[in-house]
């Protein structure tokens, strides 16, 4: 393949990846309700490791452990944020 059609399906999964980002923060949002709703608090330690957990199982491999658990920081703290912006309303 020539550089600029795999630059173009890098263009294509970039999208995907944002597109599912926006749709677990949006659902981070539905979260946020419910734990207000049930009085739970937004950290939840162990829900988090079982995320990074999961995420390095999917990977089976394929990715770096240190980097999926980097990765899945950022998105967790963004989500956190979401939820207490959310809570605040």
């Amino acid at each position: 393949m020539e550089l600029d059609k795999l630059r173009d399906r890098i263009d294509r999964i970039d999208e995907e990846i944002i597109n599912l980002l926006v749709r677990r923060f949006q659902t981070s949002e539905d979260i946020a309700k419910i734990k207000k709703e049930l009085h739970l608090e937004i950290e939840d330690e162990r829900r988090e490791e079982d995320v990074i957990r999961n995420c390095k199982r999917a990977s089976g491999g394929r990715l770096d452990d240190e980097f999926l658990e980097q990765l899945m920081n950022l998105i967790l703290s963004k989500s956190k944020e979401i939820q207490r912006e959310s809570e605040a309303r």
